[in-house]
């Protein structure tokens, strides 16, 4: 027995791991639905079940942004994909059990299931509170973690998909801070880590190109 709202809650000042949490949880249950119709399900009941889904009206989300559409099917794809190779280990609940008491701590765990596997965590970064050098009037209204998924999902708005997964994979933490100013400008600073150099220098190279 789990308490996902507990540990909801412990997470929810931190967007990407929320986001983490959110795969595990839609995994779990596309994985239980998927399974579930393969053994209790005939060939004319599983068509049907497919060509009710082949029609759903999906336009409202095709017509959203790029990251609007990667954070919410995100759940349902790579959530879905990671819970499978935790299930595919021992053919059984076992793993995935086990994933809500270690619960995924990035969307790049999710991602990667390698890294969930070898327990690679992300850096701790603490971004330091600027408003007091921004001005008279600035205070800051929000802090949170990008994370992989987004990073990846800004830079798919305006690059190949495969350069963008290319240039957000390596990705150690990151922490960012949004400032208001007293006319309601607003401006944002933010801190990343990557795993190695090369890593850095591919995610800074895409950024700058977009931007």
């Amino acid at each position: 027995h789990f308490d996902i709202k507990a540990i909801g809650e412990s997470i929810e000042d931190n967007s990407d791991q929320s986001r983490a949490f959110a795969a595990l949880i839609e995994g779990d249950a596309t994985l239980a639905q998927l399974l579930y119709r393969l053994k209790h399900f005939d060939e004319q009941e599983q068509a049907a079940a497919q060509a009710e889904a082949a029609t759903a009206d999906i336009s409202v989300f095709l017509a959203a942004p790029v990251v609007i559409r990667r954070t919410i099917a995100f759940p349902y794809a790579e959530g879905r994909q990671f819970v499978i190779s935790l299930f595919l280990e021992t053919e059984d609940f076992e793993l995935i059990n086990e994933a809500f008491e270690y619960v995924p701590s990035s969307t790049e765990q999710i991602i990667h299931p390698e890294k969930y596997a070898s327990r690679e965590e992300p850096v701790e970064i603490n971004v330091p509170d600027v408003s007091s050098s921004l001005g008279e009037g600035w205070a800051e209204v929000d802090r949170d973690t990008f994370g992989e998924l987004f990073l990846r999902a800004y830079l798919e708005s305006w690059i190949d998909a495969q350069d963008a997964s290319v240039a957000a994979e390596g990705w150690g933490g990151d922490s960012f801070a949004l400032y208001e100013g007293p006319g309601g400008e607003l401006a944002l600073g933010a801190l990343t880590r990557w795993d190695t150099a090369e890593d850095a220098v591919e995610f800074f190279d895409a950024f700058r190109d977009v931007t």
